[in-house]
C-alpha cells in the first residue's frame, strides 16, 4: 500500500474523518464540523489559525500567531479542564481522571498499536475526534514501547531516562504567501 492508501485505511475507520475527492483529509472540515474550527481559548485543546482574508505583511507575525493560538493557554493563570479543554461530549473525552463514575483503563496500557485498539482500551467510541489531538504522545508512545521503555505486564522494568526533543509539533503554521 502507498502511505496515501495507509492512511485512507485508517481514517475509515473514524466517522467523523471525511477524505475529499483528491483522497486527502481536511483537517479544518472535520473541526468545522464539530464546532471546533476557530481561534481562541474558547476552543480548548483545538485552536486553529484562520486564514486572514485581510491579511498584510506589516500586520502578520509568527509569533503572534503562536500566542493568539497554540501557546497562550500555557502562559495563562488558569489551564482548562478536561471537559473544557477538549470541547467534546463527556463519552467522547479520553478522561484523566475517574472519579466522576467513568471507568479507569486497565494499567499498565493493554491495547495493540492501532486507534481502535486505543479507542477500545481508553472506553471512547469511535465518532470521538480525540485521535486528532492524541496521534502526537501515541505516537511517541509506540515508539518508547518499540525501545523497552514502557511498563509491561511482567513487572517493573530497569528504569532509563530519555529526553525527547520535539520539533515544531505544537504549532500548525501554513505560510499565507
Amino acid at each position: 500500500m502507498t502511505e496515501m492508501a495507509d492512511m485512507q485505511a485508517i481514517l475509515k475507520q473514524f466517522p467523523w474523518a471525511i477524505v475529499n475527492k483528491d483522497g486527502e483529509f481536511n483537517y479544518e472540515l472535520a473541526l468545522a464540523l464539530r464546532s471546533l474550527l476557530g481561534e481562541g481559548p474558547e476552543f480548548g485543546w483545538w485552536p486553529v489559525p484562520l486564514p486572514d482574508v485581510g491579511l498584510t505583511l506589516k500586520k502578520f507575525s509568527p509569533d503572534a500567531l503562536f500566542h493568539d493560538t497554540h501557546g497562550s493557554a500555557l502562559l495563562s493563570e488558569k489551564h482548562f479542564g478536561e471537559k473544557s479543554g477538549w470541547k467534546l461530549p463527556p463519552e467522547e473525552i479520553p478522561w484523566l481522571t475517574f472519579d466522576k463514575g467513568w471507568k479507569a483503563p486497565s494499567f499498565p496500557p493493554a491495547f495493540e498499536h492501532n486507534w481502535t485498539s486505543y479507542y477500545l482500551w481508553r472506553g471512547l467510541p469511535l465518532k470521538s475526534p480525540a485521535a486528532l489531538l492524541l496521534h502526537w504522545p501515541l505516537s511517541i508512545y509506540r515508539l518508547l514501547s518499540l525501545l523497552g521503555l514502557v511498563p509491561s505486564e511482567n513487572g517493573a522494568s530497569e528504569r532509563h531516562r530519555l529526553n525527547i526533543h520535539l520539533i515544531g509539533v505544537g504549532v500548525r503554521f501554513t505560510s499565507p504567501f
